[in-house]
C-alpha cells in the first residue's frame, strides 16, 4: 500500500514495513516512486525561467528527482531517523539533506555536461 509523505510532520501517513538489509541496517521492505510529468515540467520550467538555467530539460529534472527519491529509499540513517520520528522519538536529523544534495549534484553535473556554465 502506498504511503504519502507528510511535509509538516516529516513522517509518513501510515506505517512503512521495514526489513534489515544484508549489513543489518534498517531498510524499507518495498518502495514505490511515482513521478508526475506535470510536476517535473513545472520544476524544469522554474529552473529555466526563474533561475536562468537555459539548458535545463525535463529529462534532467526527472533524473534529479528520481535520484533524490532513491536517496530517501536507500539512506539507512535517514530511514532509521524517520522510523524513530514515526514512533515519537525526534532525533533532529533532516531526512531531506542528503537527498537534496544528491538531486543538486545530478542537476549540476547534467547542466555542466550540457554546456551550462
Amino acid at each position: 500500500m502506498a504511503l504519502n509523505w507528510n511535509k509538516d510532520t516529516k513522517t509518513f501517513d501510515g506505517t512503512p514495513a521495514y526489513i534489515k538489509d544484508s549489513n543489518g541496517n534498517l531498510a524499507y521492505k518495498e518502495a514505490t516512486i511515482t513521478l508526475y510529468t506535470n510536476n517535473i515540467t513545472e520544476d524544469a520550467n522554474f529552473f529555466k525561467s526563474d533561475l536562468g538555467f537555459s539548458k535545463m530539460t525535463v529529462g534532467i529534472m526527472m533524473t534529479s528527482t528520481f535520484s533524490h527519491e532513491m536517496e530517501h529509499d536507500l539512506n539507512s540513517g535517514d530511514i532509521k531517523s524517520i522510523q524513530d520520528r514515526q514512533q515519537g522519538n525526534e532525533d533532529g536529523r533532516d531526512p531531506e539533506a542528503a537527498a537534496t544534495a544528491i538531486g543538486r549534484k545530478v542537476i549540476g553535473e547534467a547542466l555542466y555536461n550540457a554546456g551550462q556554465k
